[in-house]
């Protein structure tokens, strides 16, 4: 087993990603720290000890895989003034919930 990526074994991100086997190692674990450090950013803090969510782990391997995605086919977003481009990776709104799930009534459950 591989030093964890964040909440990520990086042996494991083939069983949610496939296509991660095709790029280099150090390009995958770079994504994955990309990744973790954009969810860790917007998902609530865990308490000390606590264990990670699946859905952590989840997200940042689906943040990763978009990063990788936008990387090879472009964000599709742009903003663009006097010529210039600058390429836009937010959090996908799908990984947005995983880590902040909405429940209806404010958190009623």
């Amino acid at each position: 087993m591989a030093d964890p990526i964040g909440w990520v074994d990086p042996d494991a991100v083939g069983d949610l990603w496939q296509d991660a086997v095709m790029e280099a190692p150090a390009v995958v674990r770079s994504l994955l720290q990309a990744a973790y450090e954009q969810c860790e950013a917007y998902a609530p803090k865990l308490e000390e000890g606590a264990d990670v969510p699946e859905r952590y782990v989840m997200a940042q391997i689906f943040q990763a895989r978009a990063l990788w995605a936008m990387q090879r086919q472009g964000a599709g977003e742009t903003f663009n003034g006097d010529g210039f481009s600058v390429a836009i990776y937010p959090l996908d709104a799908r990984i947005r919930q995983m880590l902040r799930p909405k429940r209806p009534f404010g958190g009623l459950r």
